[in-house]
């Protein structure tokens, strides 16, 4: 037994090291209080997660790589929920209607507005569903569409119409 240990020692260590790498990471993004409501890697190797506290006492949306944070907001979580707005739209009907669904998430932070996204749309070709955040400089008015990796997706932001303390927006979609 001594010796089969010994032999494989490095590699026991190894998976270790990596088993305790993936929970600090998870740490990282997602605190063992909280509930993910949406979160995805984008297409140039980012990681966006939004989270809301398991009793509901406030909102985060972080934002960067696996080894660092690049935006942490808000940074004080208290009355964290009226720092966000949100904002749906739902159109029934398949694709003889263009069935949609559009649901968005959106702050303003440091002169930038981030808006999360989720689309779904049933068009003749088949079901068109995009996610990602849209990043606008409110000075240059210069947008940036981060776009999300469907296959990484977790969770949804039509949660958030269970989430009465996040006001609804009154810009159009």
């Amino acid at each position: 037994m001594t010796v089969y240990f010994a032999k494989y020692r490095s590699v026991i260590l190894l998976a270790g090291l990596l088993l305790f790498s993936f929970t600090i990471q998870a740490q990282v993004y997602l605190k063992s209080n909280e509930r993910e409501v949406i979160g995805f890697n984008t297409i140039n190797g980012k990681k966006l997660t939004c989270a809301v506290d398991s009793h509901k006492k406030y909102v985060v949306y972080r934002f960067g790589t696996v080894d660092h944070i690049d935006l942490e907001y808000p940074r004080d979580l208290n009355n964290s929920f009226k720092k966000f707005k949100w904002d749906y739209y739902i159109r029934g009907g398949g694709v003889r209607n263009e069935a949609t669904e559009i649901f968005q998430l959106q702050f303003v932070n440091d002169g930038f507005t981030y808006k999360i996204y989720e689309q779904w749309d049933a068009v003749s070709a088949g079901t068109l569903h995009i996610i990602g955040v849209i990043v606008t400089n409110n000075k240059t008015n210069k947008v940036i569409d981060i776009k999300g990796d469907l296959k990484t997706q977790q969770g949804s932001l039509r949660e958030l119409r269970e989430i009465k303390d996040i006001e609804l927006s009154e810009d159009e979609l």
